[in-house]
């Protein structure tokens, strides 16, 4: 799946699921742009990103993760990516305290 349209999904997926028409991001960003994203034409900087996610009242990661497992096929595989992603996670976590 194209990543830009993946973006698009989940973003569309989340402001509705928060009852947000695209105008509630005129602080963030114009009516415009937000429909180009849920359109998948844009690709947003990581703080773009950060400030949506403030306003969709989701953490960026849970967004990303999002996307990602919304390529899985099934939910048995969606489980399977996020028990091997958390596990990934906590191993590279743990080496990057140190």
């Amino acid at each position: 799946m194209d990543r830009r349209k993946a973006f698009g999904d989940v973003m569309r997926f989340l402001r509705m699921r928060e009852g947000l028409a695209q105008e509630d991001f005129s602080n963030i960003s114009s009516r415009g742009y937000i429909s180009d994203l849920e359109r998948g034409l844009f690709r947003p900087t990581l703080d773009k990103v950060d400030s949506l996610c403030t306003l969709l009242k989701v953490h960026p990661a849970s967004f990303v993760t999002l996307m990602y497992l919304s390529e899985c096929e099934t939910a048995e595989e969606a489980e399977v990516t996020l028990k091997n992603l958390q596990s990934e996670v906590k191993e590279l976590l743990a080496g990057f305290k140190k």
